[in-house]
């Protein structure tokens, strides 16, 4: 019974038993959500070619011999350091801006890292 003037909800149970399994409808549908996001998740599809993937190989070839890890670069070129793992497993796509300030904190010439792009893509890899 409700008190007068107050409305009755149907499924109201802000007074349900503690050991209910009451559950309010936006925790259900975060529950399911956050399910169905957990089953999505996969593994990433790793390109085995491409410019992409060449790109990468070559970024990850200079900033090695310059012994520089991927954080460090990241820090000095100003990206986070999960952008330029991206960038090397051939994930993303640099822009010509990007390649220049990769370049710049790598302290070699954008044309050094496209030539030895364009060496691995051509399958002579250094």
């Amino acid at each position: 019974m409700t008190p007068a003037g107050a409305m009755h909800v149907a499924g109201d149970r802000r007074n349900a038993q503690p050991d209910s399994d009451y559950c309010p409808l936006d925790s259900h549908r975060l529950r399911i959500t956050m399910d169905l996001l957990a089953q999505r998740r996969g593994k990433q599809i790793h390109p085995v070619a491409g410019p992409e993937r060449a790109f990468g190989k070559a970024l990850r070839g200079v900033r090695e011999a310059r012994g520089i890890s991927q954080e460090d670069l990241a820090l000095e070129a100003g990206f986070d350091r999960t952008f330029i793992s991206l960038l090397e497993r051939g994930l993303r796509s640099p822009t010509i801006r990007t390649l220049v300030r990769l370049a710049e904190a790598l302290k070699v010439q954008p044309s050094h890292i496209v030539r030895r792009m364009e060496r691995v893509s051509g399958g002579r890899e250094t």
